[in-house]
């Protein structure tokens, strides 16, 4: 498991040990109880844009030498943020925005998410979340995405605003 903003910045090498650029997020099918990666967002360098290649295309993940190895050589499609918007989701539209409870109060913010990159293809299976409540600063909040019941307009959960802040206090 790798937390979202680690992941961000790791090396992409295609099958001939080339780098071609750098992680900058994952687009991820948000219709279903388990968040699956779709796609893995790559910055190809200064000037040349973003791209999108399929998770199912990584054939090693060093954690260790934040490298990500390519299955053979992939062609970086032009990242399309409106056809992503449309169909799934990219985390960073999800990171920094509010969260609300099943009664409509508001709760924290996402400040990061969790990857198991041990299962295939790689899910977010965490989302982490800053509660606003001053008694409960520096603590988080560690929610399970299959408690999320929307994601697109408001992102709201299952729990109610009480039940959540009892989780992180515990």
């Amino acid at each position: 498991m790798i937390l979202g903003s680690e992941i961000e910045g790791f090396k992409i090498v295609n099958s001939l040990g080339e780098e071609i650029g750098k992680i900058r997020g994952v687009i991820v099918d948000t219709t279903k109880k388990d968040w699956k990666i779709k796609d893995v967002i790559v910055s190809k360098g200064i000037m040349k844009g973003k791209g999108t290649f399929p998770v199912n295309a990584i054939k090693n993940f060093d954690k260790s030498e934040k490298k990500i190895e390519l299955k053979e050589f992939i062609d970086i499609k032009e990242f399309d943020e409106e056809k992503f918007s449309q169909e799934y989701i990219s985390m960073d539209e999800v990171k920094d925005r509010d969260i609300f409870g099943s009664d409509e109060e508001e709760i924290g913010k996402i400040f990061d998410y969790v990857i198991s990159t041990e299962l295939s293809p790689w899910q977010v299976t965490k989302l982490l979340i800053r509660p606003h409540e001053e008694r409960l600063k520096g603590r988080r909040i560690r929610l399970d995405v299959e408690n999320v019941t929307q994601i697109k307009d408001l992102i709201t959960v299952k729990y109610s605003k009480e039940e959540l802040e009892k989780k992180a206090e515990k």
